[in-house]
């Protein structure tokens, strides 16, 4: 199951770790992101994995998932297209290529 995410208003979105934040890039509109949300250390710091390249965004740490939603719309420019719940990924190794020809 995908989320609707135009369904959703910013009162009722919800991302817990592991789901995946899929979002189209607002400038260079081809370019689809996906970020996997994980939680870091002892403390429980929420982070986001690109899921492309592999790094943890360095510029986005918070105690509050929720705060994964204005980062990316924000910080890097994108409109969040879905989030895909940790649940239903089914994740395989492809590259970047194969992720252009599949969207």
């Amino acid at each position: 199951m995908v989320i609707d995410i135009f369904k959703e208003t910013p009162e009722t979105r919800s991302i817990q770790t592991g789901d995946v934040i899929v979002a189209r890039h607002k400038i260079a509109k081809d370019k689809v992101l996906y970020y996997k949300l994980i939680q870091e250390g002892s403390d429980g710091t929420f982070r986001l994995l690109n899921l492309i390249s592999g790094k943890i965004m360095a510029t986005f740490a918070s105690k509050d998932p929720l705060d994964a939603f204005p980062y990316v719309e924000i910080a890097v420019k994108s409109e969040i297209v879905e989030i895909v719940p940790f649940n239903k990924l089914k994740l395989t190794t492809i590259n970047e290529s194969d992720i252009k020809a599949i969207v």
